[in-house]
């Protein structure tokens, strides 16, 4: 059970004042599994939505829908093996392929995905189109014009991991600078997540090449972000930062579209309620988490973000730009605070509370997006 409030979300563009959205999600689920080779899981997943003047979203509910719905074959070890049906997937971090659970509706695919070891790597392959999102109940088909393939690998060692991932995504509607285009975009990921002496870290560099109707597709990110804290330190504080930097479109026209996409990533990359999405942005943030009181976690950060390319604007996570360049010089886009406080309890329920405030800078206010966005959000869950 969810409660979100905001007040002008996209900085006063759509609507004035201030809106109110409840929010519910439930899962029941079976999970067979027939000798040591075979496996059968079906999920249901119900969602509905009251509220959001501005419209209620795809994302808000669906009805009735079998979230994953596959079978599956594994070797005795469990070390190889393939799924097909309705699935979810996440690689990495979730900054390219995310479960999205912040929102009502977490995302799915429809196809088949294998893996096997090749030495200390784990090897995946996929081959999926993403569920679409529409009203009423058990309508959520393939989405036929979107298709992922590729492969990604992992390979543990001590205090760390290493993750590569090589992707193609076809899209018939792609929406960047210049416009809606039927798009074949690769990507090339390196991932390595680490600890030591007291330091955690998270560092991924991608690279991304294609076409996008007749353009040719030439966009770069990198995403490092890491904290220090000492077992003495009280409340097991962590200060930390987390940069980022994803590229835009250098010039329209001139052939190539630099604008850089984060494919299905999570929508909260950038900031708690997923305003902006690290499309053309680089980011600074400085980060800040302890632990108050027993079962408490708290966090907190505030930073700035910039234009990477003058000539490209700001991008939600899905659709059209918020904004185009319009001629703006201005770099900076915004200053945010947000702050995530989440108390879980033994018996499996928990309770988050997350809040965000995003100052237009400079580059918004030109384009006559002058208002304070607000956000915040309360969440009662349990899990079994």
């Amino acid at each position: 059970l969810r409660f979100e409030g905001q007040r002008d979300a996209r900085f006063g563009a759509l609507f004035e004042g201030a809106d109110l959205t409840t929010l519910q999600r439930g899962f029941v689920f079976v999970d067979l599994e027939a000798g040591v080779h075979w496996r059968a899981y079906v999920q249901l997943n119900g969602t509905a939505a009251q509220g959001r003047r501005s419209g209620l979203r795809e994302v808000d509910r669906t009805g009735l829908e079998w979230q994953n719905a596959f079978v599956e074959w594994r070797d005795p070890a469990g070390r190889a093996g393939l799924r097909a049906g309705a699935q979810e997937l996440r690689i990495g971090g979730g900054r390219l392929v995310d479960t999205r659970e912040g929102l009502n509706v977490r995302r799915s695919f429809i196809g088949a995905r294998g893996w096997a070891p090749l030495g200390a790597w784990r090897i995946d392959a996929i081959d999926l189109r993403p569920k679409l999102e529409e009203a009423g109940d058990f309508n959520d088909g393939r989405d036929p014009t979107q298709r992922l393939r590729g492969a990604f690998a992992e390979r543990a060692h001590d205090g760390g991991e290493w993750g590569v991932a090589l992707l193609r995504r076809e899209d018939a509607a792609a929406i960047g600078n210049e416009g809606e285009r039927d798009e074949r975009r690769d990507t090339a990921a390196l991932q390595h997540i680490g600890a030591a002496a007291g330091w955690e870290w998270n560092v991924e560099a991608m690279r991304q090449w294609g076409d996008a109707g007749g353009l040719e597709i030439d966009a770069h990110a990198l995403f490092a972000e890491g904290d220090y804290g000492r077992s003495h330190w009280p409340g097991g504080l962590r200060l930390g930062a987390l940069l980022g930097w994803s590229s835009g479109d250098a010039r329209r026209g001139d052939g190539r579209l630099g604008t850089f996409d984060p494919l299905y990533a999570r929508g909260s990359l950038i900031d708690e309620d997923a305003t902006l999405f690290p499309r053309n942005l680089r980011s600074v943030q400085a980060t800040a988490e302890f632990t108050p009181f027993r079962g408490w976690t708290v966090q907190a950060s505030g930073g700035a973000l910039w234009r990477d390319s003058l000539e490209d604007g700001v991008y939600r996570p899905v659709g059209p730009p918020l904004v185009d360049a319009g001629g703006s010089r201005a770099r900076r886009v915004a200053s945010t605070v947000s702050g995530v406080a989440e108390r879980r309890w033994p018996s499996g329920w928990s309770l988050l509370l997350r809040g965000a405030v995003l100052v237009p800078g400079p580059f918004l206010r030109e384009r006559r997006l002058d208002d304070t966005a607000l956000w915040s959000e309360a969440a009662l869950r349990y899990r079994f």
